[in-house]
């Protein structure tokens, strides 16, 4: 409630009385900055809200819950039967997911999503020469400008054909495009390490497969991240998102439909029609949902799992941006143009 809009809103308040209001329910609609102090002396923690994507996810799961609630009572009314006759185990269970299934329309959105993932993707051999052992540092800072160009490039397609996005004025194109590039250049990434992981070693044990990763991470990567001046924590932190990923198994419609959430989140700078993007975004979220439901159904917690995914990644963009910000003065102009770091 009021913590999360303090927050979120980034509101400053001034209290007429020097700061030192005793909160009771009179108070805490006089003096907001007292209110805020007292919220913050009580543990409530700006780094604990949930992000938007997570408060999404949220209403989403409640709202499914009650419209299955409903839908069973209705059926239970249909087929004149008593609900005291039937457990609750049978009701929220094998009926429930009777009503689990996408819509003819969610089926044609998640198909053209899927294509449109397929057809517009960084080539293998392309992003392969970024992963070459054999690359000195100075040479996968060539690779890494050459792919970063096609990376744009294919986004920019995918995300063309992504419905209702050029519904959006030029502005918002373009704010959503620069706000999305790293993260989804990321998301095209672990997938393409993760397929090159299991081509490389297919019958390893998990075990083996993560100090296989960490062992490449470190020949490949480092000596590269290090010449543009990124630290090891940065590159530990992306292969251990590579990696969890792979264990997830995420298949490859979910990453088409983890690319398309990504674009459509409307907390990017300079975006003006929030509300247009948020709208274009909950459809994706659903058939997400609706997905991992339906593909895992004894893993209640997939849904939950990929949105974690979410949260790192935009953590990464964050540390990515910064680490190039502060500590590579010789980062090529174009490529800070591509990943919007003015």
């Amino acid at each position: 409630g009021f913590f999360r809009r303090s927050i979120t809103k980034k509101a400053v308040y001034r209290c007429k009385s020097g700061g030192h209001c005793e909160m009771d329910m009179y108070m805490r609609r006089k003096c907001q900055e007292c209110r805020l102090k007292k919220c913050r002396a009580v543990g409530m923690l700006a780094e604990c809200l949930l992000t938007e994507v997570q408060c999404k996810s949220k209403r989403l799961r409640k709202n499914f819950k009650q419209k299955s609630s409903f839908l069973c009572n209705i059926k239970l009314e249909d087929e004149g039967l008593n609900s005291k006759q039937v457990s609750s185990t049978t009701r929220s269970g094998k009926q429930i997911s009777e009503k689990m299934e996408l819509t003819p329309g969610e089926h044609q959105l998640l198909d053209h999503i899927v294509a449109a993932h397929q057809k517009y993707t960084i080539p293998l051999e392309e992003a392969k020469k970024f992963l070459q052992e054999t690359a000195s540092p100075e040479e996968s800072f060539l690779h890494l400008s050459e792919t970063a160009v096609v990376h744009v490039q294919v986004l920019v397609d995918f995300t063309k054909r992504l419905p209702g996005f050029e519904s959006l004025a030029s502005e918002d194109q373009i704010a959503l495009l620069k706000g999305s590039t790293v993260e989804a250049m990321f998301l095209r990434s672990a997938q393409i390490y993760n397929q090159r992981m299991s081509e490389c070693q297919p019958s390893t044990k998990t075990l083996t497969n993560k100090k296989t990763g960490k062992e490449l991470g470190s020949r490949v990567q480092k000596g590269f991240y290090t010449f543009v001046g990124i630290t090891e924590e940065f590159i530990t932190a992306l292969f251990y998102f590579y990696r969890t990923m792979g264990e997830l198994k995420v298949t490859e419609t979910e990453y088409a439909l983890l690319v398309a959430t990504t674009v459509f989140f409307s907390d990017r700078p300079l975006l003006r029609d929030k509300r247009h993007v948020e709208e274009l975004q909950e459809p994706l979220l659903g058939i997400l949902y609706k997905h991992s439901k339906l593909q895992h159904p004894r893993d209640p917690q997939r849904f939950a799992r990929l949105l974690g995914r979410l949260t790192e990644l935009r953590s990464l963009r964050h540390a990515h941006a910064g680490a190039l910000r502060a500590r590579d003065p010789r980062l090529a102009a174009p490529l800070r143009d591509l990943w919007d770091l003015h």
